[in-house]
């Protein structure tokens, strides 16, 4: 009974340094990519405590704000996002051009979420070079 105990801690310390591990790589992720500073303070404080401090992730509300604040910084350095982030702009200067020029239409385009994406992409140097 006692070397069960024993074998659940170790098997609790390896997945609590694979988390902790995880969040730093996620952590370093979000600052080079600047999304570091999209997110709230709570959402950096809780990334940066539990990828420094030495604590076993038991609470499961921790869990689970975690995950949902790392699913959110992954969503924000995906493709898309960048893409649309980079192209939002020049959207609403294409289609505000071509809406006072007479196609009226044209403010809907800035709804179109792959219209956004087509400039983004268009307007990223990266697509170009690879």
């Amino acid at each position: 009974m006692n070397d069960s105990l024993i074998e659940e801690n170790i098997v609790l310390e390896n997945s609590s340094q694979k988390l902790r591990n995880m969040i730093k790589k996620v952590v370093v992720r979000a600052k080079r990519t600047g999304i570091w500073w999209t997110l709230s303070k709570v959402e950096q404080g809780i990334l940066s405590l539990s990828s420094k401090l030495e604590i076993r992730f038991r609470s499961m509300k921790l869990l689970r704000s975690i995950i949902h604040i790392v699913k959110e910084v992954k969503e924000k350095i995906s493709f898309t996002y960048q893409n649309y982030v980079r192209g939002l702009k020049m959207a609403y200067k294409v289609a505000k051009f071509v809406s006072e020029n007479g196609y009226k239409q044209a403010k809907d385009w800035v709804k179109d979420k792959n219209f956004i994406i087509w400039w983004g992409i268009f307007l990223n140097p990266e697509t170009y070079t690879k």
